[in-house]
């Protein structure tokens, strides 16, 4: 399986104050599937606040392939396979309100972690697109301004 090609979108200086940590981040990736296994795309820094994951099928998976997108040590954190039929061509997922996932809403990473797509059943063909929001929550600590009072 290859790696998948990831595309960050570029700041809004609308909505940063400092720089894009102050922004939600987009970052999206397509994965082509030749085979089952695992993918490492994104290591999320420490203080990551991820909020939405969305996935799509580009190009339906065959042989009852299946796919998942986690972290390092909870591969179905975020998607899990029974949130979508991976065998169906432009079927999505999302993390938000899933009954599967184990994140459905929200994932804080306090240390950071690994992000992965996992490529399950046998598929010798497909891919995905997926898309991922977060925002470095221990940036924006790090470096906000100081407002007093008048």
């Amino acid at each position: 399986m290859a790696n998948p090609t990831i595309r960050f979108a570029p700041t809004r200086d609308s909505e940063s104050i400092q720089g894009q940590s102050y922004a939600w981040k987009t970052l999206s990736g397509l994965i082509t599937v030749t085979g089952p296994g695992t993918s490492s795309f994104f290591l999320a820094p420490a203080g990551a606040l991820i909020r939405l994951v969305v996935a799509r099928i580009e190009t339906a998976l065959d042989s009852s392939g299946t796919c998942e997108i986690g972290v390092d040590d909870n591969a179905d954190a975020l998607i899990d396979t029974a949130d979508w039929t991976e065998t169906t061509l432009n079927q999505f997922a999302t993390n938000r309100g899933s009954a599967n996932a184990d994140f459905p809403n929200l994932m804080y990473l306090v240390a950071g972690d690994q992000l992965i797509i996992t490529i399950g059943g046998t598929p010798t063909v497909g891919s995905v697109h997926f898309l991922i929001e977060y925002m470095e929550l221990d940036d924006i600590e790090d470096h906000h301004w100081e407002v007093t009072p008048a």
